[in-house]
């Protein structure tokens, strides 16, 4: 779901993401980590005014990894029978 939202904007704020995906903060950070770790995000920590603010974007790789994903959920779906089309 995040590389989902990232794909669609330059970058976006943590905060953002949170309210979108209903994640905690926790769990989004937790996801954010492992995504970065992959090299499928950056992430960027900088201030607005004094408030700490955490912008992520998606790297080449992770619109890559995006791509190949959509693709094989593709194939997945393609594959399950049509209940209307199936015999009993």
């Amino acid at each position: 779901m995040v590389l989902t939202i990232l794909a669609g904007a330059v970058s976006v704020e943590f905060g953002f993401i949170e309210k979108l995906s209903g994640l905690s903060k926790g769990n989004l950070s937790s996801h954010m980590s492992k995504l970065e770790a992959g090299g499928l995000i950056t992430i960027h920590k900088s201030f607005r005014g004094k408030r700490p603010l955490t912008t992520l974007a998606i790297t080449a790789a992770g619109l890559t990894a995006l791509s190949e994903y959509r693709q094989h959920l593709s194939r997945v779906i393609a594959e399950i029978p049509d209940r209307l089309h199936l015999k009993e």
